[in-house]
């Protein structure tokens, strides 16, 4: 039974909890879940867990489509079930009540139990499509790798053609070594607009059009006043500070506040 979780699960599969914003509230990476368990955690959707363990029960041992009217403590326990629209009694040497939040059978074998109260939390559950990259997608997920997939290295792939490539244009072929500047700018905001839709990481698009404008606009002034100072103050130290800036932001929205 093992085998067939592992198989029809994701093995290893790290755990997190974030805010409806991507921001990470608490991060548990697969080895350390396997070190604090002593075993390996799976990841596996409800449904196919029931039904690896309904096939590995013997026939005839489940009746499904039938439903409990009413339990007798006994002794002996006794259960009255529907099955067919037929009404019946099964003796049992063991009843487990499992009907749920609202189950008619506490009422009945526990009559001073008070019922349900509002604890004034409430938890949604849904079902998603895989993202690449898994619960740790973006950084600090699963291990130290985290968030370095496909995606992840083709955007970096471009990124340095691109950067290299253009820079060899710009001084070697043009010239003007003063757009360089401007141009890693406006190379590296599209690096993270990349890494944004890779990440599913709204900040990262806003860093990234922020270097970009910086590196479009330090050009442009650079043509229109000829002079290679406002590349450098707009495209480079403009730059330079919203990378500090976003660098921060980053730190401050993936912290794990679970330790705070």
């Amino acid at each position: 039974m093992r085998a067939a979780v592992v198989e029809r699960g994701l093995a290893e599969a790290p755990a997190g909890t974030r805010t409806p914003d991507g921001r990470s509230l608490s991060r548990l990476p697969a080895d350390e879940a396997a070190s604090r368990l002593g075993a390996t955690t799976v990841g596996i959707h409800r449904a196919r867990l029931l039904q690896i363990l309904l096939d590995a029960l013997p026939p005839d041992v489940l009746r499904s489509g039938t439903e409990v009217v009413g339990v007798d403590a006994g002794p002996p326990p006794t259960v009255g079930v529907v099955h067919g629209g037929v009404e019946s009694t099964v003796q049992a040497d063991v009843v487990v009540v499992v009907d749920g939040i609202d189950s008619r059978l506490r009422a009945a074998l526990l009559p001073g139990s008070g019922g349900t109260r509002d604890s004034g939390a409430t938890a949604w559950r849904a079902v998603t499509a895989r993202i690449r990259g898994g619960a740790g997608a973006g950084p600090g997920g699963r291990g130290a790798g985290a968030g370095f997939t496909r995606g992840y290295w083709v955007v970096v792939a471009v990124e340095v053609v691109a950067l290299f490539g253009g820079l060899n244009l710009i001084n070697g072929v043009f010239g003007q070594g003063g757009y360089g500047v401007a141009w890693v700018a406006f190379v590296v905001g599209v690096h993270f607009v990349g890494l944004g839709a890779v990440w599913h990481a709204p900040p990262s698009h806003v860093l990234g059009a922020v270097l970009t404008g910086l590196g479009i606009l330090g050009a442009v002034l650079g043509l229109v006043t000829g002079s290679d100072a406002w590349i450098a103050g707009v495209a480079g130290v403009g730059s330079g500070a919203a990378l500090l800036l976003g660098t921060a932001v980053a730190l401050w929205t993936w912290r794990d506040v679970s330790t705070a």
